[in-house]
This record gives structure tokens, C-alpha cells and sequence, in this order.
């Protein structure tokens, strides 16, 4: 179980290379390997920003982006000068930089980035005078980092395959940690520098027997993977309880969607009773929307409604799955997401409660694969590889 960290905070995703600073109460999450990422904030102010530093520097002018160590923090610092931080009021940690890297390229071998990027970062720390209060980097885990702007926590999860070591970290004291690796089973983690696969999103649609087909697959799910977005045929009313305990169950993150929110990794958002669901694109992110448009196949949330909003955001970069379900709701959407190029996945027949909505997805062709329901989970999984 994933304790939820985040509340009815919007949750931010940095992607690698990227500076997000905000005044705003949000909870700015990022994933790294031998990435580093610095957390700077104004206590007094409560203004807060981090980076994702992919590479340690480069020399070419050019080329000087917020990519690169010697240049992404300095332009993190000015850019909370900008909001109004101080800048005697600054501290910082930084979290990553683990010591191997695996390339997306197989031709290339592997790199030791991490301790570079960590000793450039340091120095641009130590120019601006900020005050380095913590840190945890190094060693051969991967980190994902939560980071509350409003209260100064952060959340470090240590990522080793299905496991997850877990510490809260008060971002407004503290001595300076070690570079050390917390005190569990030897691992040999890595976190590719660019994705070894091409998604970006999950889509999961399902009617009757759907929760407990939908809960079968997010257990065996684990929690690396792209974000996911999932409307089943629920009254209004339910879905908050029903997202809590899928939430309990798995080793993803699960919320009941919240209009506007940005969708990030590791997190499964669940359409509310009575609204539809749909994704945007924007800003080089994905987004929830919820509107209380008419019912569509006469059901509000509409599956076919999400998989069709899905297919025009996402399109070869999506998964869709159709779950147990009665009626046709999906398979129109799912057969959109197909044309678009995501690959499709269908509960089949003798697992299903009622095959409905799987049965017509596959009559019209929108099914890629049709599996058993304990064999979808590791059917997703292995399109990452």
C-alpha cells in the first residue's frame, strides 16, 4: 500500500530536463536514476521549485538548457528570485544521482552519470551560497521524489523492481546525510535515462464485475508504470470509497480523478460516479478532465468517452484495456485507440461476469490481444520491456 501523500493537492509530474517553480499549494513529483534533482524553498515564503538534471554540463553555449547540471539550477534559483523567494532564505537537498545508468540504446553500454551530476550540482550550490540542509544520493537505487511546495516535505521513495523503501523528509531541518543506501536486501536498480518504451498512458474501461476485475489487475501492477486513467459504470456516490480500496490493495497510488489534475507515473485515477472522464493534452503534459455531459451509451462516466479522448491526446503512446462489462460502452472507443496505434487488450470470455463490452470490442476489431484476467497485468507490464 502507498500511503497517499498528496491529499487534494494537485499532482505535478517533472519530466527530465525541466524546472517547475510554483507559489502554489501542488506536490511536484519525478523519478530518477542517476538524474539529480534539487528542492529549493522559502519557508517564509512557502515558494518552492525543483529540477531534473539529466546531464552534468556541457561547455557549448548552445547547448547550456536546463538539462544540464551547470545550468539548470542556476536557472531554478532565478526564476524564484522572479516568484519573490529570498535569496538568504533558500535552502536545498538533492536527491539521486545513483551510480549506474541503463541507456535506452542496447548498442551503448551502461554509464556512470550520477556521481558527475551530483558533484556539479554541489558546486552550484555552493556559488549561490544556498545551503545544502540534506541530501540522499548515490548508490544504485532509483528515487521517486514527492515534494509538498506548501508545507516543505518531501516523500523519497527508494524504487528496487516491486519493492519500496519509503521515508518522509522535513525539508526545513536536518543535518547532511550520507551518501548511503538505506539498510535493506542488496539491489541493483537502474532507471533509464529516456524511456525504453513508447507509453505514456493507461486506459482501463469496465462494467459488471469491473471492480473486482479492475482490482485483480492494479494488485498485480507494480508502480513504475505510466499513469493510468479508468472509468467504470459506478453511481455517484461510490467511487471515492471504492479508489480508497484499491488504493489499500495496490502498490500504485489510486485516486478518485479530480478535475485538472495532471496525470503522473506510479498513480491510477478512478472517473467519479455521474462525470465523465476525459484526457487533454497540454503544455507537453497530460491532464483530467471531468464534465456533466449527457450519458453517452447511456452511461455517465462513458468508457467510450475516455478511450476516444485518449486516442487523440495519447494515440501510439496508450494502452487500452477493456474489462469485464454488459452492453457495447468501449468498443468503439477501444477501436479508436487501436487506429491510433495503442495497443489494445481484452478480457476474455471465460473470465469475464458478463461478455459484453469485451465481446464487442473484439467483433469490431479494436482488440489487439483477448487474455485471461490474471494474465492481463503481466501483459501490460511486459510492453514496457
Amino acid at each position: 500500500m502507498r500511503p497517499d501523500v498528496t491529499g487534494d493537492k494537485p499532482l505535478l509530474y517533472l519530466y527530465p530536463g525541466e524546472v517547475l517553480v510554483t507559489p502554489d499549494p501542488v506536490v511536484i513529483s519525478t523519478l530518477l536514476g542517476s538524474c539529480v534533482a534539487v528542492c529549493l524553498w522559502d519557508e517564509q515564503r512557502k515558494i518552492g521549485g525543483m529540477n531534473h538534471v539529466v546531464y552534468p554540463g556541457t561547455t557549448d553555449p548552445a547547448k547550456l538548457t536546463t538539462q544540464y547540471a551547470n545550468a539548470a539550477t542556476f536557472i531554478l534559483y532565478e526564476e524564484l528570485l522572479k516568484a519573490g523567494a529570498g535569496k538568504k532564505r533558500l535552502t536545498a537537498r538533492i536527491f539521486g544521482g545513483a551510480n549506474r545508468l541503463i541507456l535506452a540504446d542496447s548498442r551503448r553500454d551502461s554509464i556512470s552519470a550520477g556521481p558527475q551530476n551530483i558533484e556539479v550540482t554541489i558546486k552550484v550550490l555552493r556559488k549561490l551560497n544556498i545551503p545544502l540542509i540534506n541530501q540522499d544520493t548515490g548508490g544504485s537505487r532509483g528515487r521517486k521524489i514527492l515534494f509538498d511546495v506548501s508545507s516543505g516535505k518531501i516523500f523519497m521513495e527508494y524504487l528496487h523492481g516491486h519493492e519500496v523503501f519509503q521515508q518522509e523528509i522535513e525539508l526545513t531541518h536536518g543535518t547532511l546525510a550520507p551518501n548511503v543506501e538505506p539498510k535493506a536486501s542488496p539491489a541493483t536498480a537502474s532507471v533509464s535515462l529516456k524511456p525504453v518504451h513508447p507509453y505514456h498512458l493507461i486506459a482501463i474501461g469496465a462494467s459488471t464485475g469491473g471492480p473486482d476485475a479492475l482490482l485483480e489487475v492494479l494488485k498485480r501492477l507494480p508502480d513504475h508504470l505510466p499513469g493510468i486513467v479508468m472509468s467504470l459504470h459506478m453511481p455517484a456516490g461510490f467511487t471515492k470509497e471504492y479508489a480508497r480500496r484499491l488504493n489499500q490493495s495496490s502498490a500504485i497510488q489510486v485516486r478518485e480523478a479530480v478535475h485538472g489534475e495532471w496525470i503522473a507515473p506510479g498513480t491510477a485515477w478512478l472517473a467519479p460516479g455521474n462525470r465523465h472522464l476525459r484526457v487533454v493534452h497540454t503544455d507537453g503534459k497530460y491532464k483530467i478532465e471531468l464534465d456533466d455531459g449527457p450519458p453517452v451509451n447511456h452511461h455517465r462516466p462513458s468508457v467510450n468517452v475516455m478511450f476516444e479522448s485518449v486516442a487523440q491526446v495519447a494515440r501510439h503512446h496508450a494502452i487500452g484495456v477493456i474489462l469485464t462489462g454488459m452492453g457495447n460502452d468501449g468498443a468503439k472507443g477501444l477501436l479508436a485507440m487501436k487506429q491510433a496505434g495503442a495497443k489494445t487488450i481484452g478480457q476474455n470470455e471465460a473470465t469475464c461476469v458478463v461478455y459484453g463490452m469485451p465481446r464487442e470490442a473484439h467483433a469490431c476489431g479494436a482488440v489487439d490481444r483477448e487474455l485471461p484476467l490474471d494474465q492481463i497485468s503481466s501483459a501490460i507490464e511486459g510492453l514496457m520491456k
